[in-house]
């Protein structure tokens, strides 16, 4: 939901038009009300009562109130709520692919792969608290990556040809690699732990 013109007022059908599913990413900035989505029972009904909020760290709406006032599905760019929606569930996967094929760009048609790889996953075991896999699921990351190489190559774009199974299990073994490494220099204290 794009508000370009910076419309101002309740959500109402003649206010966006045509939406189905709500998904801001906006940002508080200064002069911007703290909550700039209101808890509107309408809104929820009109508009098939799922939401994404994708602002971070304060949500356009916090998921309790737009469950209280209809929502079914709620999700935000918080891992502390249910349904993270996180740049980094896709972009490992797809900086991944393209570098494996050697791809000569990244294409919209690599970047919706990498998108129907993450759906594809996350149908397995969607449920309403979770709808998208979470970045703990890495068995994504080279589902994601084989789809975007495999897009690259379709579309002509790719230096280096792959066959499907082979992309995916060069892709496995280079994720497993690096978060082995990971988790070692975690434990090791290398890598200090995030403040708490």
């Amino acid at each position: 939901m794009v508000n370009r013109p910076y419309k101002h007022g309740t959500f109402k059908i003649n206010l966006f038009p045509g939406i189905h599913i709500p998904y801001g990413l906006g940002n508080k900035r200064k002069g911007h009300s703290k909550y700039r989505v209101q808890q509107e029972r309408s809104f929820y009904k009109l508009y098939s009562r799922l939401s994404i909020w994708g602002c971070f760290p304060v949500p356009d709406i916090w998921p309790c109130d737009a469950k209280e006032a209809g929502a079914r599905i709620v999700g935000t760019g918080r891992s502390d709520f249910d349904n993270q929606i996180n740049n980094s569930l896709g972009f490992p996967g797809i900086f991944r692919g393209t570098l494996d094929v050697r791809a000569s760009t990244i294409t919209d048609e690599m970047c919706i792969a990498a998108a129907q790889a993450l759906a594809d996953l996350g149908a397995k075991e969607a449920n309403e608290r979770k709808v998208i896999p979470t970045m703990d699921q890495w068995e994504l990351y080279p589902a994601e990556a084989t789809a975007v190489g495999m897009k690259a190559i379709e579309q002509g774009i790719a230096k280096k040809q792959w066959e499907e199974k082979e992309l995916y299990k060069h892709a496995e073994d280079i994720i497993r690699r690096a978060r082995g490494s990971s988790e070692i220099l975690y434990e090791k204290g290398f890598i200090p732990k995030a403040p708490i």
